[in-house]
């Protein structure tokens, strides 16, 4: 029952989606608390101007954490109307989006991840539509333009140019000129950062030495409670179920949609090659790793022939949503 009504697309769901998101977050703002991370002590540059405006205020960083957040999330449907990646009009996306990242109170703060996620988002967004364009030269600029941006705010997002190289080959545009526009789009803003550097710093050097410090490894493996293992485990299950699932069915999907969705495996798989063999990231890259991942998800949600077993899946993810704030 849940499930079915969280799967419709009515102003109701969507109140119910953003009531959800204020009651998961409420322990948090309603706490002065906030939970040190590694990017606290070596913040990229864009990441250090983002927390100067907001100065010391720890609930206004939550609250605009929480905005950004599910900004995000409602900018996912706005995704799946564009380019029809479930073929069911629902807001499922957005709730998934805001479990997956917000449900352990650590995260409920600002973080340079919260931030590097639009820009994910906006990158996705270009390169899906550069395949339904013939000039698609102006949207794999604009991709790896935002994924630059995103880079110096959240360093590991970095690697997700590799992403953009792949998506040529996938969306079939191997021109020599895509190729280098996808190089030229991604170093364009560290350019613009060097030369501030050297001009206003006199120096330019200080942008090497910020980012030699944010490779710096973070150090040794935290545990973070039984229940954040729990959790995060069996929403690691649920993925894993879901794509094959989505590998079950991907055969008979339309051409561009196939493509589409080897995509979002391979945005999930270097999330997954970030988090577990890089010395420089943490629990923060749930925020880039759940934008495919909501809909691969959502697609298993939407479409199982089986309503039983993800019906009980999605009502034993809500437990958990409710348990993890507690314990």
């Amino acid at each position: 029952m849940l499930l079915k009504f969280f799967k419709g697309l009515t102003p109701a769901i969507l109140a119910t989606i953003i009531l959800t998101s204020l009651l998961i977050w409420g322990k948090s703002l309603f706490s002065p608390e906030v939970f040190s991370f590694y990017f606290d002590n070596y913040p990229m540059p864009l990441y250090v101007l983002i927390k100067s405006l907001m100065g010391e205020h720890t609930l206004i960083e939550k609250i605009v954490a929480l905005i950004i957040t599910i900004a995000s999330a409602l900018y996912l449907i706005q995704l799946n109307t564009k380019h029809i990646l479930i073929k069911y009009r629902t807001y499922l996306p957005v709730l998934l989006y805001i479990i997956f990242t917000s449900s352990f109170i650590p995260l409920q703060r600002i973080n340079p991840a919260v931030f590097a996620s639009p820009f994910l988002i906006l990158a996705t967004d270009n390169l899906l539509t550069s395949y339904e364009n013939k000039n698609s030269l102006n949207y794999f600029f604009r991709a790896s333009f935002y994924i630059g941006i995103g880079s110096m705010i959240y360093l590991p997002l970095t690697v997700f140019i590799v992403l953009a190289f792949i998506s040529l080959i996938i969306l079939n545009n191997t021109g020599i000129r895509q190729w280098f526009v996808v190089l030229f789009g991604f170093i364009t803003p560290w350019t613009f950062a060097f030369i501030y550097y050297f001009i206003w710093h006199n120096s330019g050097t200080i942008l090497f030495k910020i980012i030699e410090q944010s490779l710096l490894p973070i150090g040794e493996n935290i545990f973070h409670g039984v229940a954040f293992t729990i959790f995060y485990s069996f929403i690691g299950l649920l993925l894993v179920i879901s794509l094959l699932f989505l590998l079950g069915n991907l055969p008979t999907q339309k051409i561009n949609i196939r493509k589409y969705y080897s995509l979002f495996i391979w945005m999930v798989l270097f999330s997954a090659i970030i988090f577990l063999f890089s010395s420089f990231s943490s629990i923060e890259m749930v925020y880039l790793a759940a934008i495919p991942s909501t809909f691969i998800v959502a697609n298993y949600f939407t479409f199982a022939k089986n309503k039983f077993w993800p019906g009980l899946f999605f009502s034993v993810m809500l437990v958990l949503v409710i348990l993890i704030q507690f314990f």
